[in-house]
């Protein structure tokens, strides 16, 4: 989506050879209620902000599921995501005051459930996720001694069964987890 205020609903988006959907440079996009699968790159990419991605199923892409770079300002909630290559939810570059709510996150076939990287990623909320069974932990923000920066909160999420026992992993500064249930972790 190259312009702004757009609604993308109801529709089925398998077997692209880049991405799904792409929301670039515009911001105020809706995407709600599609079936997004077998793309061969992410789902949905973002690198706009004030965006609402809501009551979508993404699965089986050969990138992640929702990558975030450099977005801000975007609401990701009351969605199934699962069995994508990579990360199911991926936050990058600068992606912050994303609110992250709702979701049934599950079974990432090499990485994280969500994931976080960059010192100016900050401030986004990761709530009330179930979030099960990825390959690589539940919910992981940093970069192996490269912090997220501050203000994120990781609250109130059912994280479990992940197979390398990584439940939460996180390097960053000044943020919250609180009242998470993990187990078989």
């Amino acid at each position: 989506l190259y312009a702004p205020g757009n609604v993308v609903s109801g529709n089925k988006i398998y077997n692209n050879s880049q991405r799904g959907i792409i929301m670039s440079s515009y911001n105020g996009n809706v995407v709600d209620g599609n079936t997004i699968y077998d793309n061969t790159l992410a789902g949905i990419y973002i690198a706009s902000e004030n965006n609402n991605i809501s009551n979508n199923i993404i699965y089986n892409n050969s990138d992640y599921g929702i990558r975030l770079n450099g977005a801000s300002n975007t609401t990701i909630y009351s969605n199934e995501i699962y069995e994508n290559q990579d990360q199911n939810i991926y936050l990058q570059i600068g992606s912050s005051d994303n609110l992250i709510k709702n979701n049934m996150i599950h079974n990432s076939d090499t990485d994280q459930g969500i994931r976080i990287v960059n010192t100016d990623s900050m401030n986004n909320h990761i709530i009330n996720n179930t979030i099960y069974e990825n390959n690589n932990g539940g919910i992981w923000a940093g970069s192996w001694g490269s912090h997220v920066g501050p203000g994120n909160i990781i609250s109130n999420n059912t994280i479990a069964n992940h197979t390398n026992n990584r439940a939460i992993f996180v390097e960053m500064n000044n943020s919250v987890i609180s009242g998470n249930i993990i187990y078989n972790s």
